[in-house]
């Protein structure tokens, strides 16, 4: 799991959405929907990414698969600039990359049937009709799904059978990565349940590495490793998952977690309602993005620099000053190792 698929290096995805007065004189006014976020995606993992509706986490994730071009930054897929690849080398790349929507209907053309719509996708792969069918066929099985889905078109089929065919429209070119956007946030949540399943099967059987958006950090922990939390634009904390629900560092990664949906009734005793609303990303607030709601706010420091990432363990980032005690005492610890190693 220690190889690197994707490299996210110091990206920033900004919206011009207009002009504003300021001290008399005109100014271009920007959303800040990902804000200098750097990151790495490890060959075979889940990294499920989190935050608040506006937090940029879908907007992250089309940078990632270069269906929008960021501001500024790079994004890596193995050792590639996406950016800056050639049309030839970007199409033998995309087929590595998949992506499953929020809406699965946006993956099927309304007026083609399943059957035809999934036959383009094997073909364009380069598959012959036979090779095509023969893997269409083995992947509906696969989901559970009958061949006569195939003579359907998408308005006559549910929501769940429309996402499991849109799991389907991801497999058939073998990729080794699949981003999945709030894949089940619009199903019924029985349904939910199984495409979640399926999903982590999924992962197993084929070997892929999967990036998994999600407002629900439920399901974030259901399904992924490695959580990574993001607040208005940033990226204010990343770890594995036990370690991260265990050993929470940021106050609005504590707030998410404690916003979960409670089993017992003295669970409710432990949860603090997260207050006031995010502000607008076209007017970041200087400092810490997440001061005007932290209850642990140190006024004349969190408001005045953006705090750094500190490393509080192998591989937990915290980006925030409280976290900064923990992270001396890993350095030291880290320092005390390497001596012993060296002994």
């Amino acid at each position: 799991m220690n190889e690197t698929l994707f490299t996210v290096k110091d990206l920033k995805k900004y919206y011009p959405v207009g002009k504003k007065k300021v001290n008399g004189r005109r100014q271009e006014v920007v959303l800040k929907a990902v804000d200098n976020v750097s990151f790495e995606i490890f060959r075979g993992e889940s990294l499920g990414v989190v935050g608040e509706s506006g937090s940029g986490k879908s907007t992250l994730g089309r940078c990632i698969l270069n269906l929008i071009e960021p501001t500024e930054g790079e994004v890596l897929f193995k050792d590639t600039n996406l950016a800056k690849a050639t049309p030839t080398t970007l199409k033998k790349l995309r087929r590595d990359m998949q992506m499953v929507f929020q809406n699965p209907s946006s993956s099927f053309n309304p007026k083609m049937t399943i059957g035809k719509s999934l036959l383009n996708v094997a073909l364009f792969d380069g598959m012959s009709r036979e090779e095509a069918k023969e893997k269409i066929y083995e992947l509906l099985n696969y989901v559970n799904l009958d061949k006569s889905t195939l003579s359907r078109r998408s308005d006559e089929l549910s929501g769940g059978q429309l996402q499991r065919l849109a799991i389907v429209r991801a497999l058939i070119p073998s990729p080794s990565f699949i981003m999945a956007d709030e894949a089940v946030s619009a199903l019924d949540v029985s349904v939910q349940a199984q495409i979640l399943n399926l999903l982590y099967d999924m992962k197993i059987k084929f070997g892929l590495t999967l990036l998994f958006i999600s407002h629900e950090l439920t399901v974030v922990e259901h399904i992924c490793n490695r959580v990574l939390v993001m607040y208005l634009g940033s990226m204010v904390e990343i770890g594995d998952t036990d370690e991260l629900f265990q050993n929470t560092m940021h106050p609005y990664t504590k707030a998410l977690i404690a916003s979960k949906p409670k089993m017992l009734p003295e669970e409710e005793k432990t949860s603090v309602p997260l207050e006031g609303e995010i502000p607008s990303a076209m007017d970041v607030p200087p400092g810490c993005r997440f001061y005007s709601r932290c209850p642990q706010a140190i006024a004349g420091k969190c408001n005045a620099e953006p705090p750094p990432l500190y490393q509080v363990s192998e591989r937990h980032w915290v980006a925030c000053y409280l976290a900064k005690p923990a992270a001396t005492d890993f350095q030291k610890k880290a320092q005390s190792d390497s001596k012993e190693d060296c002994a």
